[in-house]
Order: C-alpha cells, then structure tokens, then sequence
C-alpha cells in the first residue's frame, strides 16, 4: 500500500474524530482512498464509515448508497445489515425489520 493512501485513510478518521469533526474533508479523503484501489480489502469499512458520515449530515440517499456498496462488498456482515436498517426505520420499517432478521440470522451463523 502506498503511503498516499494510508495517509489519506489516517486524514479521513481524523476528520471524523477531532473535537470539530470535518466531515466533508473526511468524505474526500475516503473517496480518494477508494478510487485509489488499494485497500480493496477494507473498502467494506471505508464505504461503511462514508455512509454514517452522510448519515450525520442528513444526506440519507447517499449514506444507503455507501451502506448498499458496502453489502455489495460483504454481504455476510450482520453490522452493516444492522446500519441499513437503521437507515430504513423510519422511511420504510417492513424493510428495516427485514435487514434486522438478516443481521441476526448472520449473528447467529456467526456464533456472535
């Protein structure tokens, strides 16, 4: 992995972090660490983390995007069955409760 990319990476939590939280700054830190494909491996996490910072912004659309990217990634991840759910509960609560079933029936597979 380059040292760009870490460093990008290692911005992007500071941003979200600090005691006046940048998230715009951390959202570009993220995308560049993605476009990158370097840390394919933990793109999951990354998309995961881009989807709770539109969360806190109120970009709701974006963050079920970055959820659903991230599912597209790792589909056996109960959290982030549990993190669209949370997403879903007020707009759309029969599919929230179905992603919640999903996130346990994987907890309990997983031996969680």
């Amino acid at each position: 992995m380059e040292d760009t990319v870490v460093n990008w990476f290692e911005e992007g939590i500071l941003n979200c972090n600090s005691n006046k939280p940048d998230y715009e700054k951390a959202l570009i830190c993220f995308k560049r660490v993605i476009s990158s494909r370097k840390m394919a491996e933990s793109e999951y996490e990354i998309w995961n983390l881009m989807s709770s910072i539109y969360h806190e912004l109120g970009k709701d659309k974006l963050a079920m995007q970055c959820i659903k990217n991230a599912l597209d990634l790792a589909p056996e991840n109960s959290k982030l069955w549990i993190q669209k759910a949370q997403l879903l509960q007020d707009d759309d609560p029969e599919e929230a409760k179905n992603c919640f079933k999903k996130a346990l029936e994987l907890s309990e597979v997983l031996e969680i």
